[in-house]
């Protein structure tokens, strides 16, 4: 995905990312590392790396991972780079073809 702002509003996030504004705010609350920025007007504001760790914690709870695993590799400033989830692509991938071929 390539972000073109600095900085994006919550519902711009929720827009790129594919959740609601609810789920996004619980995460804030959970994850400290992901808490934006806020404007005059009290606004939310995201900077594009927030954003980055947004898109993983949504790939990531989507693959069957709980809040608590994802946050401590957050917390931990443990980088999940986009060839990590290519690997877990491929790992996914790769058990269906071995449970197709165990058939």
């Amino acid at each position: 995905m390539d972000l073109r702002k600095k900085y994006y509003k919550i519902g711009e996030v929720c827009s790129l990312v594919g959740i609601r504004p609810y789920m996004l705010r619980y995460w804030e609350k959970e994850i400290k590392d992901i808490r934006p920025s806020r404007s005059l007007n009290n606004q939310r504001l995201y900077p594009q790396e927030v954003v980055k760790k947004i898109l993983q914690i949504k790939k990531l709870t989507e693959e069957g991972y709980k809040l608590n695993v994802i946050k401590e590799k957050i917390s931990d400033k443990e980088v999940i780079s986009s060839e990590f989830m290519l690997l877990q692509d491929i790992k996914k991938d790769l058990l269906n073809i071995k449970s197709l071929l165990e058939l």
